[in-house]
């Protein structure tokens, strides 16, 4: 799958460069446009499906992070990556708490990129897959014993079964005799 990544910078130079590399890459595809932090939230509104952000703190650090928790915050489909040629440990932690899953300092190591863009294709592809993947629970319990709570459990179990359904049943009924 590949990923889409949206920009987001203040007359970056570094975003431009980066934007030209990964243009090369066929694994993932690039928005043509570098958005400011003032368009920023309405670049994200009409996309649907996983996105990644890549946010340049560089020139304004304090509206590039408030950007960035407003994209963790109304957006579940996006996941966040932050850069900046300052790579302290205090900038570095707020990235994190900003919401950040990975930090690239500047400039660039091509291949920590990748790796950083493979690794959130990686989270990508697992979310995706369990998605599809999951089963559903269904409870039947009575608020008395002797109802025939585990003969209906059985029953749809078998119905289930008969439509090639993968069934599970569990009985957590304690009936023991002392």
């Amino acid at each position: 799958m590949k990923l889409s990544i949206i920009l987001v910078g203040e007359d970056s130079l570094a975003l431009a460069s980066l934007k030209q590399q990964l243009e090369k890459e066929p694994s993932v595809t690039v928005e043509p446009k570098i958005y400011g932090y003032n368009e920023a939230l309405d670049a994200f509104k009409s996309r649907s499906g996983p996105l990644v952000a890549v946010i340049d703190i560089n020139l304004d650090p304090e509206r590039a992070f408030n950007v960035a928790e407003q994209v963790k915050l109304r957006f579940a489909n996006v996941r966040l990556v932050m850069t900046s040629p300052t790579g302290a440990p205090d900038t570095i932690l707020r990235v994190m708490r900003s919401g950040a899953e990975e930090f690239l300092p500047q400039p660039f190591n091509w291949n920590e990129v990748l790796k950083s863009f493979d690794t959130i294709r990686k989270k990508v592809d697992v979310h995706s897959t369990k998605t599809v993947e999951r089963g559903h629970i269904i409870a039947i319990s009575s608020n008395k014993g002797g109802v025939g709570s585990t003969t209906a459990a059985a029953n749809l179990a078998a119905c289930l079964v008969a439509q090639n359904k993968s069934v599970c049943l569990v009985d957590l009924v304690c009936s023991s005799v002392p």
